[in-house]
């Protein structure tokens, strides 16, 4: 009579050593991910900080837009209310620090021969500014080439500091600027300061 002991044991053996594969393979395995993972972290950390960093140009580039959309908008601004346009078009950059974060609004008079004249500049933080009654460079496809006298352009312009979040795969901070946004004056020929003299009288009083 077949002893069954005897003949399931080769069974058992092969059993066991399919066990012993199976945890040979888990052992790999765990091996091939301790190796892997940094590696998945720093691609993981570098999109972050990347999309961050196209997440606070785009906010840049709205900003500016915004300051010079706000401010066409007036005749007249008092130092107060330009100031709080300034704080109002923060909260594009939301939910990014605005510390970081410096704007300057410039009324630009235009010319009709084409040169230019700062009207006023004001800056936040304030000090930084462009010098009133100087010439500053434009676009020259803002300058109306029919124009019979002066025209008045708001310049925006926005710099961001801006620093990556786990500054892991980024480091150290990147200033981040675009282009000026530019905007004519919609309620009136320019947009003047309460108080603020005329810095460019000397082509603002010439009417032809």
């Amino acid at each position: 009579m077949l002893n069954r002991t005897r003949w399931l044991e080769p069974l058992d053996r092969l059993r066991t050593a399919a066990a012993n594969f199976r945890a040979a393979r888990q052992g790999i395995a765990a091996t091939e991910f301790a190796l892997i993972l940094p590696v998945m972290v720093l691609m993981y950390l570098g999109t972050v900080e990347v999309t961050q960093g196209i997440q606070a140009k785009r906010r840049v580039n709205m900003l500016a837009r915004t300051l010079s959309d706000l401010t066409s908008q007036s005749a007249n601004l008092s130092t107060t209310g330009l100031s709080a346009i300034f704080d109002a078009a923060k909260v594009v950059m939301t939910p990014l620090s605005t510390t970081p974060l410096k704007m300057r609004i410039t009324s630009v008079i235009i010319a009709p021969d084409g040169k230019t004249c700062v009207d006023w500049s004001f800056s936040n933080p304030s000090g930084d500014i462009h010098p009133v009654g100087q010439p500053v460079d434009m676009p020259t496809g803002l300058v109306d080439p029919d124009a019979k006298t002066w025209q008045s352009i708001i310049m925006a312009e926005v710099q961001y500091d801006y620093t990556p979040v786990t500054a892991y795969v980024i480091t150290g901070t990147i200033n981040i600027s675009d282009s000026p946004a530019y905007m004519r004056p919609r309620a009136s020929p320019r947009v003047t300061i309460d108080g603020e003299p005329d810095g460019c009288a000397s082509i603002t009083n010439v009417t032809s």
